[in-house]
């Protein structure tokens, strides 16, 4: 699968037509980043690495700027469906919370 935010990523594609429709761009920012949060907590259990993860983490953070509320509500609710996990939810918002300390 394509990396987050790359071209051929499906939230970017999303985002694409999105922005047809719509002008509103937190929104298309928050359908194409959607999956980076997910990806770097990811990253943090398969590679354990936890500098990387959240470094990444933080320039999501930086890159959603005030859609950030926005983005933590649609994390939670697609993390809500059956069978995902919540600990990357949990792991996304403690590292939201320290860089806000």
């Amino acid at each position: 699968s394509a990396r987050v935010g790359s071209p051929g990523h499906h939230g970017t594609l999303a985002a694409e037509f999105l922005e047809r429709f719509v002008d509103d761009d937190e929104l298309v920012e928050v359908v194409r980043w959607h999956d980076e949060a997910f990806a770097a907590w990811l990253g943090l259990v398969k590679r354990g690495d936890r500098r990387r993860a959240e470094r990444r983490a933080h320039e999501l953070l930086k890159r959603l700027g005030p859609a950030l509320p926005f983005f933590q509500r649609f994390f939670r609710a697609d993390n809500a469906t059956e069978g995902k996990s919540p600990e990357s939810v949990e792991w996304f918002e403690s590292v939201a919370r320290k860089r806000n300390a």
